[in-house]
């Protein structure tokens, strides 16, 4: 008998058609059965970015709104600092937009307040004199004290001089 010998591509052929079967078996089978789970926790995940995503905008439009506001207080407290300076200055102001002639304006000394008193900075609290004379009608006047009850920050000043 005649032994028939097969080509050694045939060979090369089949094995490499085994090893391929063998990798479509062991990984390309359960990979597709398994895809709509490996879809629906991809599905869950890019919820779950997209959520941490939003906090952090949301985190980062809470910090500039903070520091918006924290300026905006800042600004705020000075402009409620008074002094015997600014006093003066407030009352000037006051005077010339009601059309009050002042002849003159005299401020005494300060001096720190005898009860103690501090602001709610821990700021100790002066007192200081201050007197005016002034030309106006009576109406002016009744004006000037409607306009120094209304005003927050001559009323600290009345109140604290």
């Amino acid at each position: 008998m005649k032994k028939n010998k097969i080509p050694g591509s045939i060979i090369a052929f089949l094995v490499l058609l085994i090893v391929f079967v063998i990798i479509l078996v062991a990984l390309v089978v359960p990979t597709i059965t398994k895809l709509p789970k490996y879809n629906e926790d991809h599905a869950t995940i890019s919820a779950q970015i997209a959520d941490c995503d939003d906090v952090l905008a949301n985190q980062t439009s809470v910090e500039a709104k903070i520091d918006e506001m924290t300026q905006q207080y800042n600004e705020n407290q000075e402009a409620l600092y008074i002094d015997a300076k600014s006093s003066v200055e407030d009352l000037q102001s006051i005077f010339a937009d009601l059309g009050i002639d002042m002849s003159s304006l005299n401020r005494g000394e300060s001096i720190q307040d005898d009860k103690g008193r501090t602001s709610k900075g821990g700021v100790p609290l002066f007192k200081t004199n201050l007197s005016s004379a002034t030309t106006a009608q009576k109406r002016t006047h009744l004006n000037l004290f409607i306009t120094l009850n209304r005003n927050q920050r001559v009323v600290t000043l009345l109140i604290h001089s």
